[in-house]
């Protein structure tokens, strides 16, 4: 329970510089193609990374966490990377992905992001819960 706590604190962590490393990017970075591919490239990582990590743990398929990451991997970050730079010249406003355009696509995808992060600080709690219950039952 003690690395899953850590590996959830680390995942928090992850999720909220997520959305500091896309607004920097988009702030920092004047052509937008190599900002939405930093970005994109962060939310692959991020995302690969945790599933990784958490793949590892006993009964993995419990996390509550589990499903919102694999959905925003598979779902949302690798298909808004791959056609992003499979239609590298054109704007991202004319980009389908899954057959909705571009901007609608990145809404989805943004609240997407949202629930994960609802959902691991929620699943944090409760391991944090847990945790204190078998310290008093000790």
């Amino acid at each position: 329970m003690k690395r899953q706590l850590t590996d959830l604190f680390i995942f928090l962590i992850l999720e909220v510089t997520s959305v500091l490393v896309a607004a920097g990017s988009f702030a920092l970075i004047p052509s937008k193609v190599v900002a939405g591919g930093v970005a994109g490239s962060y939310f692959f990582l991020f995302s690969a990374f945790m599933l990784y990590r958490m793949l590892k743990w006993p009964q993995w398929w419990e996390a509550w966490s589990f499903y919102p990451l694999v959905l925003f991997l598979f779902g949302c970050a690798i298909p808004m990377l791959y056609e992003r730079f499979t239609h590298i010249g054109m704007s991202f406003n004319d980009i389908r992905i899954w057959g909705i355009p571009g901007p609608e696509f990145h809404h989805i995808a943004t609240s997407t992001l949202g629930l994960l992060f609802l959902v691991t600080l929620a699943e944090t709690i409760r391991v944090i819960a847990l945790k204190g219950k078998k310290a008093r039952a000790s």
